[in-house]
């Protein structure tokens, strides 16, 4: 069941994803459910780092090949500066769901579950800080 929006105003999303056909299909499959819109997307790290201030989405969703699958160090980084983030990748073992959220992460997220990823970024674009 998709989340519902609880405001009026679309929950805006800045996706960092390496391979431009992974960027294009996040882009495409955001931009299509209703109360998410895109607002930015980047390949690069550096440059996700760079403009999140600037750009000020509600939610990143970031490819972990973005801050490296291993890296641990660069996703806390991430965690600590997006107001919410929604990790995608295609990764099964519950552990990278275990490290994204222990990172800070919203949510993590395989990229063949579209209707997963919608749901996570509006429940993550909705949620009240603690």
């Amino acid at each position: 069941m998709p989340a519902q929006l609880s405001s009026t105003q679309p929950v805006t999303v800045f996706i960092a994803a390496r391979h431009d056909r992974v960027r294009s299909a996040l882009w495409s499959l955001l931009a299509a459910e209703p109360g998410i819109r895109p607002v930015a997307a980047t390949a690069d790290f550096g440059d996700l780092m760079r403009l999140l201030g600037s750009v000020s989405p509600a939610v990143v969703v970031a490819d972990e090949a973005v801050f490296g699958y291993a890296d641990t160090r660069r996703l806390r980084e991430l965690a600590q500066v997006a107001p919410r983030l929604v990790v995608v990748g295609m990764q099964d073992h519950p552990g990278f769901v275990s490290r994204a959220r222990e990172a800070g992460a919203a949510d993590y997220v395989r990229l063949d579950e579209p209707e997963r990823l919608a749901e996570a970024v509006l429940e993550a674009g909705t949620a009240r800080e603690p």
